[in-house]
């Protein structure tokens, strides 16, 4: 899945200003942070154009993919107790 992802992403490369401009959101839009007119034209933008598809999909992906490895992973002991003594000072 993912090697068939990364050779969509080799599309980007022939993106014009439009796709430049709407990977800028990116991370943006992919987050949930964009307002509704802006969340709409980048939606719209993704349903004409594959490479930037592409790329949203791969994001989403490793979105999901980090996320569920720190849901199983979780924080090491040592980084836990690092965390709790810095609360604990500036409380």
């Amino acid at each position: 899945m993912l090697t068939g992802m990364l050779g969509r992403l080799a599309l980007v490369k022939k993106m014009g200003e439009n796709c430049k401009r709407i990977l800028r959101q990116f991370h943006r839009f992919v987050s949930m942070e964009l307002d509704e007119h802006e969340r709409t034209m980048i939606e719209r933008h993704l349903e004409l154009c594959q490479p930037c598809h592409a790329r949203f999909r791969f994001e989403r992906y490793l979105r999901r993919l980090i996320s569920l490895r720190a849901q199983r992973d979780g924080a090491p002991p040592s980084l836990r107790a690092k965390i709790m003594m810095v609360l604990r000072t500036d409380v």
